[in-house]
């Protein structure tokens, strides 16, 4: 089966789709155009769907707004235990924001328990400047 846009057959993997970097560009935008309503209608329900079933299918950028979205409650009930999963699903695969999110949660204690040694780990991830670099 053909992969949706924005995704091609992994080379080496048949069965495994990998983002499409030509086409990651364009997919942030409509995604951001979901998200501000901007020429499209505010539609934070469906913002949720793209980004879940993208972040399903290994999008790092979709996994960090997920985690944001099951954060503040936009278009999703409000679930820290699904925020905390998903940003550190996109902070584990290389997303700055996502590895400085969770420190700033860590360090204050906002949805998860206090733990400066726990947002110490994620601000020196976000720092090492040797990690790959995210896919978007």
């Amino acid at each position: 089966s053909q992969p949706p846009y924005g995704y091609v057959k992994d080379p080496q993997d048949k069965k495994r789709w990998i983002v499409d970097p030509e086409a990651a560009a364009v997919v942030r935008e409509i995604f951001k155009l979901y998200l501000d309503g901007n020429g499209v209608g505010r539609d934070l329900s469906k913002t949720f769907d793209l980004m879940s079933q993208s972040a399903k299918n290994g999008n790092i950028e979709a996994m960090f707004i997920l985690g944001q979205l099951y954060k503040s409650g936009a278009g999703v009930e409000k679930d820290q235990k699904q925020s905390v999963r998903w940003l550190s699903s996109a902070a584990i695969n290389g997303h700055k924001g996502a590895q400085i999110l969770l420190g700033d949660m860590y360090e204050t204690g906002d949805g998860v328990d206090m733990d400066h040694e726990e947002a110490g780990r994620w601000y020196d991830m976000a720092d090492d400047k040797n990690r790959a670099a995210p896919a978007f």
